[in-house]
């Protein structure tokens, strides 16, 4: 039923018009809709990348401090093994020869040793 003063054929021909601008709506939304997956896609792919690498370096950072504490393990081991090597020859030195071996540092022996005093002078020193 149309309105008095319009024509079945006007409306059957703005009917037609308005079909034929609005048929491109539904292709453009449908390359939004494609396009709108396939960023959704790649930014999936990009987040499964980067997990991929941050993963990747979380075990070369973790093996790096697995070696670090091996590497330093060895040291405190090796360390230990010296002290005891010298203690076990400070008590062989001791047992064989029946004495104890001291030893004062350079500075000490040197003070008490040298007077300075040249026999028979009151001079400190020398004078040639």
């Amino acid at each position: 039923m149309t309105p008095s003063g319009i024509g079945p054929g006007t409306v059957r021909l703005v009917a037609q018009r308005l079909n034929h601008y609005a048929t491109p709506g539904p292709i453009i939304l449908y390359y939004i809709v494609i396009l709108y997956y396939i960023i959704l896609y790649y930014i999936v792919i990009l987040y499964y990348i980067i997990l991929y690498y941050y993963i990747i370096l979380y075990y070369i950072i973790l093996y790096y401090i697995i070696l670090y504490y091996i590497i330093l393990l060895y040291y405190i081991i090796l360390y230990y093994i010296v002290i005891l090597y010298y203690i076990i020859l400070y008590y062989i030195v001791i047992l064989y020869y029946n004495t104890i071996v001291l030893q004062l540092p350079t500075v000490f022996s040197t003070a008490t040793c040298y007077t300075g005093l040249q026999p028979r002078s009151n001079r400190l020193y020398h004078i040639a």
